[in-house]
C-alpha cells in the first residue's frame, strides 16, 4: 500500500541512508548496527558525529537478537541502522519471526529502524526476503539499483511514514535532484518486466559464482579457515586462525599484486576482525580468478608457518 508519493528518488542507496540519519538523529545520538559492518556505513556515521554500538552476529549468521532488543528495552539506542536481508558481509538474512520481534521492540522503545535492502533483491531463495518495513510501517525503507542493475546507476529511493517531509527537505537543500535520464532508463526497465528477467539470471549467476569461489577457498586455505555461506550477494567473509593472519600486511600483498579484499579491521571500529577479510565474487569465475586465491592460499599459509616457528 506505498504510492508514488510516499517514495522519495535518491542518488543511489547510501544518499537515502544519510537522508534518513541526518532527519532522525541529532550530533551524539547512539547508533545500533550488525557486526561486522558495512564499512561505508560506520564512516557515515562517524562524519555525522554519531556514537555506535556493534552488535555481533550469532552463528547463524545475522544479528543477536537478544542483545539488540536488550538495547532497546534500555533506551540505550536512537536508531537501529540494519542490513537485514543479505548482511554485508555476511550474507544472512534475519528470519521472519526475528525481524517482526525487532520490529514490535523497536515501535515499543521509540527505536527508528532504518534499513539499507540493497542486497534484497539478489537472495538466491524461491521467495526474496521480507523487509523489515513489512513487520512496522514505521521502518524506514532504503534500496537502489547499483547492486543489480550497474553500480554506475545512481538510483536510490527511500520510504518513510513518519519521516518523508524531513527527508525531502534535505534532498531538497543539499543534492536538490536525481538525474531524470537515468531514473527514465529504470523506470523503463521496471516497466517492461526486464527487471524481473535480469534478476532471475542474476541470482542464479550470482549463486554460482559464490559457489565456485566458496569451495575454492575450503580447498586452498590453510586448515581452520571459516568461510561463510551467503544466502544472496555476492562476498565472501574469510576467518583465518587469528595467531595465522595479520590482514594488513596481506591487504597490502594483494594490492601491490592487483588483488582486490576489504581487510577486516575496516569493519568494526575496533581490530576485532583483523584476523578476517571479505573477498568479492561478484565479477565472474575463471582462472584468474581462482590463481588469485590460490595466492592468498599461500601468502596466509606462510604466514600461518611463520607464526609457528
Amino acid at each position: 500500500n506505498i504510492s508514488a508519493d510516499d517514495i522519495l528518488i535518491t542518488n543511489g542507496c547510501i544518499e537515502a541512508i544519510s537522508l534518513s540519519l541526518r532527519a532522525t538523529t541529532q550530533p551524539g545520538d547512539v547508533v545500533a548496527v550488525e557486526s561486522p559492518c558495512y564499512f561505508v556505513l560506520l564512516q557515515m556515521l562517524h562524519n555525522l558525529n554519531l556514537r555506535v554500538i556493534e552488535v555481533e552476529a550469532g552463528p547463524e549468521g545475522y544479528v543477536d537478537v537478544a542483545k539488540l532488543t536488550g538495547l532497546f528495552q534500555r533506551k540505550a539506542v536512537r536508531v537501529f541502522l540494519t542490513l537485514c536481508n543479505v548482511n554485508n558481509p555476511l550474507g544472512k538474512s534475519i528470519p521472519n519471526e526475528h525481524k517482526a520481534y525487532i520490529a514490535r521492540q523497536a515501535d515499543e522503545n521509540d527505536v527508528v529502524i532504518i534499513e539499507d535492502d540493497i542486497f534484497g533483491d539478489t537472495a538466491f531463495g524461491e521467495r526474496r526476503p521480507f523487509p523489515m518495513r513489512a513487520f512496522s510501517p514505521n521502518a524506514i525503507l532504503c534500496s537502489g539499483f547499483s547492486k543489480t542493475v550497474a553500480p554506475g546507476i545512481r538510483i536510490g529511493w527511500v520510504h518513510s511514514v513518519n519521516y518523508m517531509r524531513k527527508i525531502a527537505s534535505l534532498k531538497y537543500t543539499s543534492t536538490m535532484g536525481t538525474s531524470v535520464l537515468s531514473q527514465a532508463a529504470v523506470a523503463e526497465l521496471l516497466r517492461s518486466g526486464g527487471y524481473d528477467a535480469h534478476l532471475r539470471k542474476l541470482r542464479r549467476e550470482l549463486a554460482r559464482q559464490i559457489r565456485e569461489m566458496r569451495q575454492s577457498v575450503l580447498r586452498e586455505f590453510p586448515a581452520g579457515t571459516r568461510v561463510s555461506d551467503p544466502e544472496g550477494g555476492y562476498v565472501l567473509w574469510v576467518e583465518m586462525p587469528r595467531q595465522a593472519l595479520n590482514v594488513r600486511e596481506l591487504f597490502l600483498k594483494a594490492r601491490n599484486a592487483g588483488i582486490g579484499i576489504a581487510p577486516g579491521h575496516i569493519f568494526a571500529t575496533d581490530q576485532r576482525y583483523d584476523h578476517c577479510f571479505r573477498l568479492n565474487a561478484g565479477f565472474g569465475w575463471n582462472a584468474e580468478v581462482e590463481q588469485a586465491i590460490q595466492q592468498l592460499a599461500q601468502w596466509c599459509q606462510l604466514s600461518l608457518t611463520d607464526s609457528q616457528d
